[in-house]
């Protein structure tokens, strides 16, 4: 289930609420209607990017089959990712207009129906899939020096709900949290497509997005590629 019925609803009822008691229509440029839409994406988000790469990789290297990715042509980590994406597309395709069309019918969230917008969205949803599953193939190759990845699953995604605007949008954060958060990669997984799906940034902003998204993909995948060949020598020389 992408969305539960029941958390909806009180997320519903807790944003109205404090729309309400405040007496204003907007918080730190966000609608009531915005607020509530920007947790619906989020979730739609979140079912998209989630797979289960860490496990996938720490049970790899955990139980040996290890050595049977490297002999493999592909690189490692596409291998794990290409299998990931194959599992998780045709669900979303199915489930997640479906979803979008109840989320309207029955919450009155925002349907975007802007092509350029949706295509920068869909772009940018793209680079979140690429930008979380390296995260957590980062996260699951620790399993080189830790046996259990279990420890390194929990951080990675509490550090994730907290710095990505999994919940609540960047914006609603203190100002010294928005200085931590800016430095972070956390934030282009989950914010920034939803600040595109919602127009909240202009175009050549949204198409600066997805550079930055490119590029904080490519320093954590060169990172990947190095514990991988570090982990790697230690997992053959201890006859792996």
């Amino acid at each position: 289930m992408l969305i539960n019925p029941f958390v909806f609803l009180i997320v519903q009822f807790l944003w109205t609420t404090i729309y309400a008691f405040n007496a204003v229509s907007t918080i730190q440029g966000f609608t009531l209607q915005e607020t509530i839409t920007y947790f619906a994406i989020s979730q739609i988000v979140g079912f998209f990017v989630w797979t289960w790469i860490v496990g996938m990789v720490g049970e790899v290297i955990k139980f040996g089959d290890f050595a049977r990715y490297v002999l493999m042509p592909v690189d490692f980590f596409w291998s794990m990712i290409s299998e990931a994406f194959g599992n998780k597309l045709p669900s979303m395709l199915i489930k997640a207009p479906v979803l979008l069309l109840l989320l309207k019918l029955f919450f009155d969230i925002i349907i975007n129906t802007n092509p350029v917008y949706l295509i920068m969205f869909i772009m940018s949803l793209l680079m979140s899939f690429l930008l979380y599953n390296v995260f957590f193939f980062i996260m699951g190759l620790l399993t080189f020096w830790q046996e259990s990845y279990f420890l390194f699953e929990l951080l990675g995604v509490a550090a994730l709900n907290f710095f990505s605007g999994a919940l609540i949008p960047l914006d609603f954060y203190p100002g010294f949290m928005k200085t931590i958060v800016n430095i972070l990669p956390f934030k282009y997984i989950y914010y920034s497509p939803i600040m595109i799906y919602l127009e909240k940034f202009t175009i050549n902003e949204s198409l600066s997005i997805l550079f930055q998204q490119l590029i904080a993909f490519i320093i954590l995948y060169f990172i990947a590629k190095l514990l991988f060949r570090i982990g790697r020598k230690k997992f053959t020389s201890q006859g792996g």
